[in-house]
């Protein structure tokens, strides 16, 4: 799982990489960037705890959500730059 969120950071990464540097594609490179970042950093600490199940279930709501965000906006490259999914 966390070769899988290390992947999404490298294509994020390479996607910024290729919008443009206009305002808002400026803003949307950041989100994602942010929202990539969250997932393998979150994904490292639940590998850490010995399995407390509050920490756990916390990790997982949060990068599910970092997930969703970074799918919107991916959505979002796609409807103003172009940028296919």
């Amino acid at each position: 799982m966390f070769k899988k969120a290390i992947a999404i950071l490298n294509l994020t990464e390479s996607l910024c990489d290729v919008l443009p540097d206009d305002d808002h594609a400026t803003v949307t490179k950041r989100l994602m960037q942010e929202n990539a970042m969250i997932i393998p950093s979150k994904i490292k600490g639940v590998m850490a705890v010995d399995e407390i199940f509050c920490t756990v279930v916390e990790s997982t709501i949060i990068i599910k959500v970092n997930i969703t965000e970074l799918k919107a906006q991916l959505s979002a490259c796609n409807a103003f730059n172009g940028v296919e999914e």
